[in-house]
């Protein structure tokens, strides 16, 4: 059972088209996950030459398949899986030499109920447990791999719900009293979620943030800010947004 409908991803689909689109031909559009658009949209404020580029945030595995047609525009890139790269990487588009890690990631289980407080309390309730979709976002993936671990195949058919990335999950959780969902830890701190049980890592596979560089690109700004999102500050402000940097 899916509740994507709530979500309209075609239109979102529609959205980041248009958007590309509409862009004027010298801009340069940097695509990236959508759990980072808290501490990317920090930083562009602060970016000097913030109008030279754009942010376009989505699910990652979604945006690298949308690149194909669109390479001219964009610049760069900055996903949270290493499948998203190896879609890129397979169109033999981007700079090898500049994807690095930027930072890295956790899963947790969360409610916006305080009184949950345990991985038993979520296998008791009667909630339904949401994650994000594998087919468009990394963050559905890694849920995929952990809900696999810590539940029963009855608990599984009967409780999982997909939808959208792992935004679209904190946002319903947010609003839903009756729901537990399964999202990065920064997207639980950044939203104040109730964190009702820490995934543990080897649970599903590393949750890591890379950027690299398009071979198309020709904007120095791009490059800039790439630059900038890799400063001892910004590590600084990743960690207390939950991200881990090693």
């Amino acid at each position: 059972m899916k509740i994507n409908q709530l979500i309209k991803i075609p239109l979102v689909i529609l959205l980041t088209l248009f958007f590309i689109i509409s862009c004027d031909e010298d801009s340069k559009i940097i695509m990236a996950a959508a759990s980072l658009e808290e501490i990317l949209n920090d930083h562009k404020d602060e970016f000097i030459n913030s109008e030279q580029i754009y942010l376009n945030y989505g699910g990652s595995l979604s945006l690298a398949r949308r690149i194909e047609t669109n390479q001219n525009k964009i610049g760069a890139v900055i996903f949270s899986s290493n499948e998203s790269f190896q879609v890129i990487k397979d169109m033999n588009i981007i700079k090898e030499d500049s994807i690095s890690t930027l930072a890295y990631n956790s899963l947790v289980i969360v409610s916006s109920e305080k009184k949950f407080n345990s991985l038993e309390d979520v296998k008791s309730s009667r909630n339904k447990l949401l994650i994000a979709d594998p087919k468009v976002a990394p963050a559905g993936i890694y849920s995929k791999q952990a809900v696999e671990k810590l539940f029963e195949y009855d608990y599984i058919k009967e409780n999982i719900l997909t939808s959208g990335d792992v935004s679209s999950v904190s946002n319903l959780i947010r609003t839903n009293k009756n729901m537990f969902g399964i999202v990065y830890k920064t997207e639980a701190v950044k939203n104040n979620l109730n964190i009702v049980f820490n995934i543990p890592n080897n649970f599903h596979d590393k949750i890591e943030y890379k950027v690299g560089i398009l071979k198309s690109n020709k904007s120095k700004y791009v490059e800039e800010f790439i630059l900038t999102l890799q400063s001892k500050k910004n590590q600084n402000n990743l960690r207390e947004l939950g991200f881990i940097v090693k």
